[in-house]
């Protein structure tokens, strides 16, 4: 079963701004669904966030919900064959579907993967969304080229 159309309102844009040593890219109310148990399941309406995080210099996605203030999903944006390959949900254009591998804390360091269903209020706002991803991708490709040649020139004892 795939996630339903949703028509939404009440979406908007998030300013986007700086806080600490993160740097928001991009920021959209969406519907996230996550998948499991062989079906679609909902969990819920919030803010779709790309955040740079500037310590690492590595671009994550995160999901917060409306109703919450904890992160639902956090996972870097990677460019993977397997992970983070954006796809349309078949019969609809306002949602994409993705796998990823979700960074965990705690006592469980094993990364979890997700798959994941962000469905917009239109196909503008899912055509955004889609260059935006592509675009921390991109970034994130370049500093993990610079961290591999940082990596090789520190081996070869250069």
């Amino acid at each position: 079963m795939l996630p339903p159309k949703i028509a939404m309102s009440s979406a908007k844009d998030i300013d986007v701004g700086t806080r600490g040593r993160q740097r928001q890219l991009y920021a959209q109310h969406a519907k996230l669904y996550d998948f499991r148990c062989e079906q679609w399941h909902e969990v819920g309406k919030g803010a779709a966030k790309l955040l740079h995080d500037m310590g690492a210099t590595k671009v994550r996605f995160e999901f917060q919900a409306d109703q919450h203030r904890t992160a639902h999903v956090n996972h870097y944006v990677v460019n993977h064959q397997a992970f983070c390959h954006l796809r349309l949900n078949a019969g609809s254009r306002e949602c994409w579907t993705w796998s990823a591998l979700e960074v965990v804390t705690g006592q469980h360091k094993t990364p979890i993967e997700k798959r994941l269903a962000l469905k917009f209020a239109n196909e503008t706002l899912a055509a955004q969304f889609k260059d935006a991803f592509d675009h921390a991708k991109e970034i994130n490709r370049r500093f993990e080229k610079h961290d591999d040649e940082q990596l090789l020139y520190r081996t070869s004892g250069k």
